[in-house]
């Protein structure tokens, strides 16, 4: 079951890698930037780095403990800052500008309201998860609700077909598709779609006949 938490995992983060690199696209796009395919890979990586906690978490314990929101890594005040140090570092206009925009929709994506369990947007000032919907705390939030459920959340949501799954899945691939699109022609677009929905479904089928021979 490792292998298929590890799997979990990384479906769970398909769309913040998917945005980052689409995040890289525009503002490449923006500012008149000739983005390498080194570029596109930190940017994927740069969206998911929040989650870098749960990977550590995974390999450190063989499991995803508590409400991991509540690792640094997911401090937007923290994050962005920092990404912007390494977007300095990195050089020129460009990074500056899209490495932490590709921090702060991760952070948008992960509040509640916007496909995430919530994020304490004005730490250290306040521990409170924020969001347009309502304010609560870490303990009455989605991920305090559901903390320690890791698992099972991911057989339910992410290695099965679910409303969740399916609609990020099908965002995150678009955005691929477009930012393909963009590098080559429709063709590269629509080929970079088809296979992230083959691999996608192949894993489906994997985990679901799996767990009918148990």
């Amino acid at each position: 079951m490792r292998l298929y938490s590890l799997i979990g995992n990384a479906l769970a983060a398909f769309l913040d890698f998917s945005a980052g690199v689409f995040v890289i696209c525009l503002v490449a796009l923006a500012l008149g930037y000739r983005a390498d395919p080194a570029a596109y890979i930190i940017g994927g990586i740069l969206g998911m780095a929040p989650d870098f906690d749960v990977f550590y978490m995974f390999f450190k314990k063989k499991r995803v403990y508590g409400d991991h929101h509540q690792f640094i890594t997911h401090r937007p005040v923290f994050g962005i800052a920092l990404s912007s140090l390494f977007g300095l570092l990195l050089g020129g206009d460009f990074w500056v500008i899209a490495a932490p925009s590709c921090l702060f929709w991760h952070y948008l994506h992960d509040t509640e309201g916007f496909g995430g369990g919530g994020v304490a947007w004005f730490w250290p000032l306040s521990k409170q998860y924020y969001s347009p919907f309502r304010i609560a705390s870490p303990e009455k939030s989605l991920m305090g609700q559901n903390q320690d459920r890791h698992d099972n959340w991911l057989e339910a949501t992410w290695l099965v077909p679910s409303k969740k799954s399916v609609t990020e899945i099908a965002i995150g691939s678009a955005l691929l598709g477009i930012v393909a699109i963009n590098i080559f022609d429709w063709k590269a677009g629509l080929l970079t779609v088809d296979a992230v929905w083959m691999c996608v479904f192949s894993l489906w089928m994997i985990f679901l006949c799996s767990k009918a021979h148990v």
